[in-house]
């Protein structure tokens, strides 16, 4: 059976609980970069050799690479339309994709998707890169298409600014973005990133409403269930993108999960992921399909290490021991599909204010 690999962004379902029954066939994997340097920040860059290495074991080993039209048409499609496909993506359009990536990209002659903030190519900013250069690109493969104007924290309103006034704004960080791309380069999908990887159900909403597909930066594989507003991408930088690590993940299946639950500490449901300081020992229960209730999983937090699962028939419970830092932090969990080295995955994002209700710096 052949198995899909995607790059691509995410967005959420907007519910309490996300209920889906996963057959995790064929699974989408996605992809994401920064900078492909070796003297760009050290945290969101890979080596070109590294880089080059990705593309190498991608073809080697039979992975289709799709464009992001491609990966949309096959949302509809079959499952098996998207076994080991990929869709390989890049945020914010920094110089060095076109310097480094872009060659190792159309010497192979694959497609790529580049989510571009606007106002730093407004501005001509010389890191990034100019529309000549984008156009240039989407003339051998590549979407250009939208991660807003100023790549603001999304989920975050400015001093004395109603909700009506925040959803105007956020409304247009979207649309004239996608207005000015499309003036620029023609025709881009209706897709979008959130930058930094940050949404809450209300920034999910609009994305809903102005018709878009989401991507976001937590970790795991995209199957026919995926929420199409969250769809989650495989970051690729600093201690992470190793070909051991590359392997494991470009081969993962989406978790064979029934429903999932966020629980605060009072036992009650959350409405979101982003969390009250009464609630910062969140726990996720996820309940797995029937025919995969006695998987093995195990669980990961983020600057903490492994977490204790508690197995209760079909029901895995994780809870953090410890109470989250303000910050995004992540659970992952994994668990092994008796093919070697192959895994089941699934991550769920956490983001904490300060103490004192402000908001972390990044």
């Amino acid at each position: 059976m052949r198995k899909t690999l995607v790059v691509y962004c995410i967005g959420i379902t907007g519910l309490l609980i996300n209920v889906f029954i996963s057959s995790n066939v064929n699974a989408t994997v996605v992809l994401q970069y920064h900078h492909i340097d070796e003297n760009t920040p050290k945290s969101t860059s890979l080596s070109p050799k590294l880089f080059e290495q990705h593309l190498d074991y991608l073809q080697d080993n039979d992975y289709r690479v799709l464009s992001m039209s491609e990966f949309i048409s096959s949302l509809a499609e079959p499952e098996e339309s998207r076994a080991k496909s990929v869709v390989i993506t890049f945020d914010d359009g920094y110089q060095s994709i076109y310097k480094n990536a872009f060659p190792l990209l159309k010497e192979r002659k694959l497609p790529f998707t580049v989510f571009i903030n606007t106002l730093p190519l407004i501005n001509e900013l010389p890191q990034f890169m100019s529309w000549r250069q984008l156009k240039e690109m989407s003339q051998f493969g590549a979407s250009i298409v939208n991660h807003s104007v100023n790549h603001p924290h999304l989920i975050r309103r400015q001093a004395r600014e109603t909700e009506a006034m925040w959803t105007v704004r956020i409304t247009n960080e979207i649309k004239d973005a996608q207005t000015l791309i499309e003036n620029q380069l023609g025709y881009t999908p209706k897709v979008f990133a959130y930058p930094f990887g940050e949404y809450d159900l209300q920034v999910k909403k609009i994305v809903k409403t102005l018709g878009y597909i989401g991507f976001s930066q937590h970790s795991g594989a995209v199957d026919k269930n995926t929420d199409l507003l969250a769809i989650p991408r495989f970051p690729f930088g600093g201690s992470y993108g190793s070909m051991e690590d590359f392997k494991v993940k470009v081969s993962s299946l989406a978790m064979p999960i029934h429903s999932i639950e966020l629980i605060g500490n009072d036992g009650q449901r959350l409405e979101d992921h982003v969390l009250s300081n009464e609630n910062l020992k969140p726990s996720l229960h996820l309940i797995l399909s029937d025919s995969f209730k006695n998987l093995k999983v195990q669980c990961f937090l983020s600057g903490h290490g492994s977490l204790e699962v508690k197995e209760i028939e079909s029901l895995r419970v994780v809870k953090s021991p410890v109470e989250l830092k303000p910050g995004r932090s992540r659970i992952n969990c994994t668990a092994p599909t008796g093919k070697g080295g192959q895994f089941y995955w699934f991550s769920q994002t956490w983001i904490v204010r300060n103490r004192d209700g402000s908001w972390y710096k990044e």
